[in-house]
């Protein structure tokens, strides 16, 4: 298995540097002072099924601080083991050699579905508070444009879903990503 993740990791960072790199780099206006990029990691869940795994990505142009947070799961059992899985293979909601691309897409449509709304109740829930921070005019479509549930998401300690809204979808960039906490419980309660 370590070498299915050793060479995912691999081809991130070729593509980083052979890529990513060269095309942000010439962008770059040297006036808006150095540009530097941190990439960290963190393994937040690890179990004999799942190993999971939370990575920030800290862009610095001169004062400028911005960053994007992604995750992986991997699955480490069964015919999937090594590879990155996805919110519905998660949640049982479809099985590891499914090939039906419109039961693919219809289960995927279900889960993104539930845990984009579950997020919501909870970004309305934050909004009840006086000193909230989230946009006041947020509407939901927005909300929908900037959060891919599929994929945003990592697995904590407990097996709980953490699913991460990017800086600046829902509040001013400074306050960086938004992460919020729904249980498998919950979720497959809801579907």
């Amino acid at each position: 298995l370590a070498m299915a993740f050793n060479y995912i990791y691999q081809y991130e960072a070729s593509d980083a540097l052979g890529f990513e790199c060269p095309m942000t780099g010439s962008d770059h206006d040297p006036s808006l002072g150095q540009m530097q990029v941190d990439v960290s990691y963190e393994i937040t869940h690890q179990s004999n099924a799942f190993l999971s795994i939370s990575i920030t990505k800290v862009v610095q142009i001169g004062e400028s601080v911005s960053g994007i947070v992604k995750a992986h799961t991997f699955s480490l059992a069964g015919e999937n083991a090594g590879t990155i899985t996805s919110l519905p293979y998660l949640l049982g909601l479809m099985d590891a050699d499914e090939t039906d691309e419109w039961y693919i897409e219809r289960q995927t449509a279900k889960a993104d579905a539930c845990a984009r709304d579950m997020v919501w109740a909870l970004i309305e829930k934050a909004r009840q508070n006086p000193e909230h921070q989230i946009y006041d005019d947020l509407t939901f479509e927005e909300f929908e444009w900037g959060f891919y549930p599929e994929e945003d998401f990592f697995l904590n300690r407990n097996g709980d879903f953490v699913f991460f809204v990017q800086e600046g979808v829902i509040a001013p960039p400074i306050l960086g990503p938004f992460f919020f906490t729904i249980s498998m419980y919950d979720l497959l309660d809801e579907i």
